[in-house]
């Protein structure tokens, strides 16, 4: 068969928009995007309503999920109940890059609907690869409807 089952954006973050975009234009039913799905909620809504709008399935790629150390985490969970608080610390910025894959565990672990985000980014420093590579770290509070809460 000559059809594409499904297609691959694993470029840097600033073209994601732009390819998914044109992806949904080309009939294609499947769409993985790395993350940082986009570099703004604006654009990260657009690529949803596209997709709702073509009928496309999009998936972001979280593929520590499915790391042996994210799996004994989850193993974890089950043993130890409900868990109400996760606090995780990485360093050095890099909120979209790896501040993604923590948002992502915190998510998973917890098991509820995020209700409130609070958020204090830090200054961005100056990446050696240009302005477009720049990825600042911050300070979150993400709030769950069933009370429990996640600081990275």
């Amino acid at each position: 068969s000559d059809t594409v089952d499904l297609l691959v954006i694993a470029t840097t973050a600033d073209l994601h928009h732009r390819l998914a975009t044109e992806a949904f234009g080309l009939g294609f039913r499947r769409l993985v995007i790395e993350k940082p799905v986009s570099q703004s909620v604006d654009e990260a809504f657009d690529i949803k309503l596209r997709a709702q709008e073509k009928g496309v399935r999009v998936i972001v790629n979280h593929g520590r999920r499915y790391c042996d150390a994210y799996a004994r985490v989850r193993q974890l969970k089950g043993e130890m109940g409900d868990i109400r608080t996760v606090t995780l610390r990485f360093g050095g910025g890099a909120l979209g890059c790896v501040g993604t894959h923590w948002i992502d565990l915190a998510n998973t672990l917890i098991d509820a609907k995020a209700t409130h985000v609070f958020a204090k980014e830090t200054e961005p420093s100056e990446n050696p690869r240009g302005v477009r590579f720049n990825d600042p770290g911050a300070s979150v509070m993400i709030v769950y409807e069933n009370g429990a809460c996640a600081f990275i």
